[in-house]
């Protein structure tokens, strides 16, 4: 399968890469030249992914990082109190800090990918803040390159978390056609301003006729994630309550200090969720 690509420098990038497999997400970030991913992008059991998220914490090579606390941290962490438990926690964030807002101009995949076409018939995507909103206070984002094929259910972009790398699967057949690189600079616009300074990218030749039959509209998606949100709160209130032995990380008077999601569940619990959210059948 050959690529040509638009590098960093404008110049033009040819290559040749197996039927199958793709390129490793950090090639896609411009810290690796060559590198591929025969994993289906699970980087949570690929070592080298492992090795470049330490090099990122060491500050060595690494995207620019947003550190921000979201809106929902701020909301939770004031909430808190000695006498929380872990369930309740989890009711709290997912029931009252997340802004279930949606854009009613667009339209909503059901892996929390909104599409908005543009005057010249191009669409626009990005993320809701149904999902943004449960981020960590830190992450990198890492754009798809110009020039290469948005395939349905394929990587389109990647969030990179201290713990783990996250896929977020495109719902578009096309041609990425321009990205966000404000996003390298600020990428807490993800969490800050989704539907509008904080879109991904934009693909072009895409079949109208699709969208129209693989999309929601405004009151659909509200409907399909307020219903999601609901059933992952059960199964993570029921984990806690049964089958979990996290404790989550406490103080010496007893209270706990928790930040986020990320905290409560743990990273793998964590990550697993985000990935689910992000993967759904679109």
């Amino acid at each position: 399968m050959a690529e040509n690509l638009s590098g960093q420098n404008g110049k033009s990038i040819n290559r040749v890469n197996p039927e199958g497999i793709s390129n490793c997400v950090w090639v896609d970030a411009g810290l690796v030249s060559y590198k591929l991913c025969d994993r289906d992008f699970e980087c949570e059991n690929c070592q080298f992914d492992q090795i470049m998220r330490q090099e990122s914490r060491r500050g060595k090579k690494t995207p620019l990082e947003s550190k921000s606390p979201t809106g929902a941290e701020e909301s939770f962490n004031a909430s808190l109190t000695c006498k929380d438990t872990l369930p309740t926690m989890v009711r709290e964030f997912l029931s009252k800090s997340i802004p279930r807002t949606l854009s009613p101009d667009r339209l909503y995949s059901k892996n929390h990918l909104w599409i908005k076409e543009t005057e010249d018939g191009k669409y626009r995507v990005g993320l809701d803040n149904y999902v943004t909103t449960l981020f960590p206070g830190t992450w990198n984002v890492i754009l798809p390159q110009t020039g290469t094929m948005s395939r349905r259910s394929g990587p389109l972009t990647w969030i990179i978390l201290e713990d783990g790398t996250v896929v977020v699967r495109s719902p578009l057949d096309g041609k990425v056609s321009r990205s966000n690189f404000q996003l390298r600079e600020s990428p807490a616009l993800l969490n800050s301003d989704p539907y509008e300074s904080g879109w991904i990218c934009e693909v072009s030749g895409v079949e109208h006729k699709k969208v129209e039959l693989f999309f929601l509209n405004e009151s659909a998606a509200k409907a399909f994630f307020d219903n999601q949100f609901l059933e992952l709160e059960k199964t993570l209130v029921y984990d806690l309550e049964h089958k979990s032995d996290h404790v989550g990380v406490t103080m010496m008077d007893g209270g706990t200090k928790l930040k986020n999601l990320n905290d409560v569940l743990g990273s793998k619990k964590y990550i697993s969720v985000l990935k689910k959210l992000l993967s759904s059948e679109m």
